[in-house]
């Protein structure tokens, strides 16, 4: 495999790719892509150059960025420092983690990557997997469930923010003093799930 850093311009690309014994002539190569129009389209990454491989094709593979992927999989029952643990065992990726995410807002999951992404990227990935699958669940579950909220709740902007978010249509919405949520959601009648300022529950 070939790795092309980032900024590396057409020049830089050529000479690794004649050091790596893929192409003959750096400087062939540089004038095929002013020929081509890739000039500018060469694109960094690491890549896995077919044996016998064209000058053309090669050029046509990194205008693409058609690089090599590897896989990051994180297991699921890890808690948020054991996955950045993992995330910094994992020689592909650069950089570090500043803080380790709050527990429960990473998805478990075996994740795509490039060779130099950064750790700080794939957390963030792992965060949005992870609002994108609750987001998901809950608009499949939402339409069976009542909702119960104390008098204020449903009228908040807060609340409309959310299900604009989650795309959330709850099958009906109740309100009702908190004395009565808490016993609505644990009898089971009246509620399938509760709202209160600051705090969801859910039988």
């Amino acid at each position: 495999d070939i790795a092309i850093p980032r900024g590396s311009g057409p020049r830089d690309i050529s000479e690794k790719l004649e050091e790596a014994g893929a192409i003959t002539s750096s400087t062939l190569f540089v004038v095929a892509t002013q020929a081509t129009g890739n000039r500018g389209k060469l694109q960094a990454g690491e890549y896995r150059i077919p044996a016998g491989a064209s000058m053309r094709q090669i050029m046509e593979m990194m205008a693409q960025g058609d690089v090599v992927e590897h896989t990051v999989t994180v297991p699921e029952g890890l808690t948020s420092k054991q996955i950045v643990n993992r995330l910094l065992s994992e020689t592909i990726l650069s950089g570090t983690v500043r803080e380790i995410p709050a527990e429960g807002t990473l998805l478990p999951e075996t994740y795509h990557v490039q060779r130099g992404m950064t750790r700080t990227a794939l957390v963030q990935q792992m965060r949005d997997a992870h609002d994108a699958a609750v987001a998901e669940i809950w608009a499949a579950r939402a339409p069976n469930l009542t909702i119960a909220g104390d008098y204020e709740f449903f009228s908040r902007p807060e609340w409309a923010a959310l299900r604009r978010a989650y795309g959330l249509s709850f099958r009906a919405q109740r309100q009702m003093q908190p004395d009565f949520m808490y016993a609505a959601v644990a009898s089971g009648d009246g509620a399938d799930m509760i709202c209160t300022r600051g705090a969801w529950g859910r039988r």
